[in-house]
């Protein structure tokens, strides 16, 4: 007979499950169940509870928490680092090794006076044949199958063959681009100690600067800065330019008015067309006849440090065969 009496439902938490506990061996059974399925006794008298499910973070939360988890494991490896420092520290000399070990692969260093930067022989050739670069590194394509980049290398026995090869361009058989500074032979430590300038900091002793520099050395001309260092790949200024050649006019006894009004007001990096000026203007104050080009100026570029001393090196030569 079914009852009248309104009977309480027991309190539902909402998203929650409803199991018997079993009260000798604590086991959750089913709601239905008749018996416990852990020690197999009657659930009549069996407790009812409710088991809420875990609480799932917010999205809020789970942002924060996953924003959290580079800068723990940046505090992890600086905890690591710490606790090994002897580790860490060879770990990062294997480290420099190896790049060191990539680059010496990259760029595999030649014997001194066997090999030279085709950048800097390619500047020598162009003032002295008058050819633009992007020609001369057609050249060099053609004849050897190697790109000229700033990597490429060009050895004498290489140089020999640029040189037959324009003997028959030219059709010149007297045409020769030796004796020049990249194959002489080098100076010895005895020569550079007696010369004025020391040995640069920054080069070593067999260096093709030493030879370009050696007519201003002799002349009590300082070329290298005040940490001794010459820097033969980087661009000459107009501010050292200024001073290498106003020393320069103290040596010979003549007077530095007419550098400072070339250098007037100028500033920043000298051009192929700024040094070709500059030279012309040299050659006519100091009565040089010769007008062999000291530098080609169809096309513009920035000579290196190592092509300007090359300059001043011919027409100190030119003064002196008068």
């Amino acid at each position: 007979m079914q009852s009248n009496l309104l009977h309480r439902a027991p309190a539902r938490a909402p998203n929650g499950k409803q199991v018997k506990k079993c009260g000798f061996c604590k086991h959750s059974n089913p709601v239905a169940a008749r018996f416990c399925g852990g020690c197999g006794r009657s659930t009549r008298f069996s407790r009812v509870e409710i088991i809420s499910p875990p609480v799932q973070p917010s999205s809020d939360e789970s942002s924060e928490t996953s924003a959290r988890r580079p800068w723990s494991r940046l505090l992890s490896l600086r905890k690591f680092c710490c606790r090994n420092r002897n580790l860490a520290t060879v770990l990062l000399l294997v480290l420099l090794i190896a790049l060191t070990g990539a680059l010496y692969i990259s760029e595999p260093p030649g014997k001194p006076g066997e090999t030279a930067k085709w950048r800097d022989f390619r500047a020598f050739l162009a003032r002295k044949l008058e050819i633009p670069h992007y020609e001369l590194d057609t050249i060099f394509f053609e004849l050897f199958s190697l790109s000229a980049d700033e990597k490429a290398l060009i050895s004498k026995d290489q140089a020999i063959l640029l040189e037959s090869y324009f003997k028959d361009s030219f059709n010149q058989k007297s045409l020769s681009i030796f004796p020049n500074p990249f194959f002489e032979k080098p100076l010895s430590p005895e020569n550079i100690r007696n010369l004025a300038n020391a040995v640069f900091a920054d080069v070593s002793p067999v260096h093709p600067i030493y030879e370009v520099t050696a007519p201003l050395a002799r002349l009590g001309v300082k070329c290298a800065d005040s940490e001794n260092k010459i820097h033969p790949d980087d661009k000459m200024s107009w501010s050292d330019w200024h001073n290498i050649t106003s020393d320069l006019f103290r040596s010979l006894g003549l007077e530095t008015s007419f550098i400072d009004r070339l250098c007037y007001n100028k500033s920043g990096p000298m051009s192929n067309i700024d040094l070709r000026n500059f030279s012309e203007h040299l050659r006519e104050k100091l009565y040089i006849k010769n007008t062999a080009p000291l530098i080609y100026a169809r096309e513009q570029f920035y000579p290196s440090r190592l092509e300007a001393f090359g300059i001043l090196n011919a027409i100190i030569r030119e003064m002196n065969e008068g």
